[in-house]
């Protein structure tokens, strides 16, 4: 079942259902976990819905796009490594997954949210090597070297395996506690996503052409 509630009727389900520690830290990195989402499925339309989307970025503004679509994609791949870090690095306590197993009291589903952790820790591997090489940090051998070791590839599969993990394990959680699940990879709906931007981009081209055709110009689109 996908929930329907408000992030106010979430949040207090929860603290409810969880108790004030795991509900507190569950709902926080609720939070976290639908804004990848939102984000994904904004980098997915404008990237890697087709090619006829590609085309209309790539005839408004090439540069400004691929800076946007870089953007994006390092984004998604830091958002992933933080879900997954430890939950502890030197003197800093980290939101992340790993803080949920010791806020839960029952063995048994202590013991599969640490598997689907593992999983979850798994499927991240490529995008923490890219944080830890290229993004966060320029290594020299990288950089310099030839013969330095690649990056670990990195692809819409990939993160979409990374995304489905992460789900799982909150919604084990939720299941548990709620006998329900959030449908996290649905939350954006409506006017305002980046399909907007797309039809109003191609409007503008469609609209540009026609007046150029009305003054007798050559379309150099259609003589490319």
């Amino acid at each position: 079942m996908v929930s329907d509630h408000t992030a106010d009727e979430v949040e207090q389900q929860y603290l409810e259902k969880m108790g004030a520690e795991l509900g507190a830290i569950f709902h926080a990195l609720w939070n976290e976990v639908v804004r990848l989402h939102a984000n994904w499925q904004e980098y997915r339309t404008l990237y890697g819905t087709s090619e006829a989307e590609i085309a209309v970025l790539n005839e408004t503004a090439p540069f400004f796009f691929r800076v946007v679509q870089d953007s994006l994609w390092e984004g998604t791949l830091l958002h992933l490594c933080r879900l997954t870090d430890p939950s502890r690095i030197g003197k800093r306590e980290n939101l992340t997954l790993s803080r949920l197993p010791a806020c839960i009291d029952d063995p048994e589903l202590r013991a599969r949210i640490d598997a689907l952790i593992t999983r979850a820790m798994l499927t991240t591997d490529f995008a923490r090597d890219s944080r830890n090489r290229h993004i966060a940090h320029n290594d020299l051998a990288l950089a310099v070297d030839a013969q330095a070791e690649p990056l670990k590839a990195g692809s819409r599969k990939r993160v979409e395996d990374a995304l489905s993990a992460i789900r799982e394990t909150m919604n084990e959680i939720d299941r548990h506690f709620r006998g329900s699940e959030v449908g996290y990879q649905h939350f954006m709906t409506g006017y305002g996503r980046a399909d907007a931007l797309i039809y109003h981009l191609r409007e503008s081209i469609e609209k540009e052409r026609k007046e150029r055709r009305d003054l007798g110009v050559e379309d150099d689109a259609a003589t490319s």
